[in-house]
């Protein structure tokens, strides 16, 4: 028996606040007119260790394992996905980084999303969801397939 907190489900408020949408300028000025790219904040598993020293309020609602942390980031994606049209990016985020541009606050679901926003926009975002038999987007080293791909959806 563990002490990790039960996975919650998404609603349409975390929804918004999980996932940043925004306009792509490039595709603008490249006169593609307007794209929406969304993508959804998340921790490789060097910095969710910094992170949850940093911000220990992430775990009141994730887990401090790491591979369950993203089987949860991945529920929420196939839930998203499930409500929005295309498909979301993955934006890996830096401690550092956070801190630097936001100080304390930088654990903030808004500034984290602001931050995701910011890495899929300059093209750091990991394409989601990949191939079958391609790695898992997650950074275990396993295929999709056997990693996080089994996953449900967050109800």
């Amino acid at each position: 028996m563990t002490n990790e907190p039960e996975p919650q489900p998404i609603t349409e408020e975390e929804l918004g606040e999980l996932f940043t949408f925004t306009q792509d300028p490039t595709a603008i000025a490249e006169g593609e007119g307007i794209i929406t790219v969304w993508a959804l904040a998340w921790f490789p598993k060097d910095e969710w260790a910094k992170a949850i020293v940093e911000w220990p309020e992430l775990l009141d609602t994730m887990p401090a394992d790491h591979d369950e942390y993203s089987k949860q980031v991945e529920a929420n994606l196939k839930a998203a996905a499930a409500k929005e049209p295309g498909s979301p990016d993955v934006a890996p985020l830096s401690v550092d980084a956070l801190l630097a541009e936001y100080g304390e606050e930088g654990g903030d679901a808004r500034f984290r999303g602001t931050m995701g926003a910011n890495v899929a926009r300059n093209g750091g975002a990991i394409a989601w969801p990949p191939e079958r038999n391609d790695p898992c987007w997650c950074g275990s080293g396993r295929k999709y397939k056997s990693c996080c791909n089994p996953v449900p959806a967050a109800q």
